[in-house]
C-alpha cells in the first residue's frame, strides 16, 4: 500500500511536468479525479500532447506498468480478511465483478506472500523509474533537476 501510494505521488510529479504547472496545481487536478483509472487516462491523454515520440513510449510504458500493482492493491484493500483459530490472517475473500456473488478465497501461502513482495519490489522500481523520467524531462527542458522536497516527492 505504501509503495502504491508513493506511485501516486510520483505520477503527480509527472502530471506537473505534462501540465507545465506547479506541484499544487497538479495535486489539485489529481485530487479532482476520484479514480485511479481516470488519473491514468488523463496521463495517457496528456502524454502525446506534450512529449516527443520517443518520450511518449517511455511515459506510456510507465503508466502501463502501474496496472499490475493497482490491481493487487485493490484486491488487498477491498477484500474481506479471513482469520484462523490463532487469530492470524489465513486468506482473503475477493469480491470481483458486478453484483453479489460468492467470493473467491485466496489463501496466504508462501507463493502468495512472495507474489505480494515481488509486486512491492516492482512498484518501488516503477516509482524510481518515474522519478528518474521526471528528472530527465527537467533536464531536457533546460531546468535544473530539483531535489526531493515535500513539494517534489521522491521515488
Amino acid at each position: 500500500m505504501i509503495a502504491w501510494a508513493n506511485a501516486e505521488s510520483v505520477f503527480i510529479a509527472l502530471l506537473e511536468r505534462l501540465l507545465d504547472s506547479s506541484s499544487l496545481n497538479a495535486r489539485a487536478v489529481h485530487a479532482g479525479i476520484v479514480s485511479n483509472r481516470g488519473r491514468m487516462e488523463l496521463l495517457r491523454t496528456l502524454i502525446p500532447l506534450n512529449l516527443d515520440e520517443e518520450d511518449q513510449k517511455t511515459a506510456m510504458n510507465l503508466v502501463e506498468r502501474f496496472k499490475a500493482p493497482s490491481s493487487l492493491r485493490n484486491e488487498l484493500a477491498h477484500s474481506v480478511y479471513v482469520f484462523g483459530e490463532d487469530f492470524k490472517y489465513t486468506a482473503i475473500d475477493v469480491m470481483t465483478g458486478q453484483g453479489i456473488r460468492k467470493p473467491t478465497r485466496k489463501p496466504f501461502t508462501k507463493a502468495r506472500l512472495n507474489e505480494i513482495r515481488n509486486s512491492f519490489d516492482r512498484t518501488v522500481e516503477l516509482n524510481q523509474d518515474v522519478w528518474r523520467f521526471c528528472h530527465y524531462l527537467d533536464q531536457k527542458r533546460g531546468q535544473a533537476p530539483q531535489e526531493a522536497t515535500p513539494e517534489r516527492p521522491s521515488g
